[in-house]
């Protein structure tokens, strides 16, 4: 294993950071919209700023996906 179970936690605590205090700068206006329609707040009119509780379910929807997807072929 490359990262221990802590590291793991560390890198994710940072990440949750980042995208809750700096946000994404997101390039696509249909992808803007959705994340404001989900209740994303908007930086500056520049970034999107994703809560932690928004970061997950979007994590979990993805890892569902991936399943559905592995499961078809």
């Amino acid at each position: 294993m490359l990262i221990d179970p802590p590291g793991k936690e560390r890198i994710l605590a940072e990440v949750h950071r980042i995208l809750e205090e700096v946000g994404l700068k997101v390039e696509t206006e249909e992808m803007r919209r959705a994340l404001l329609a989900a209740g994303c707040p908007e930086k500056a009119g520049v970034r999107i700023l994703i809560p932690k509780r928004r970061a997950d379910e979007i994590a979990a929807r993805q890892k569902a996906a991936q399943a559905e997807d592995a499961s078809i072929q």
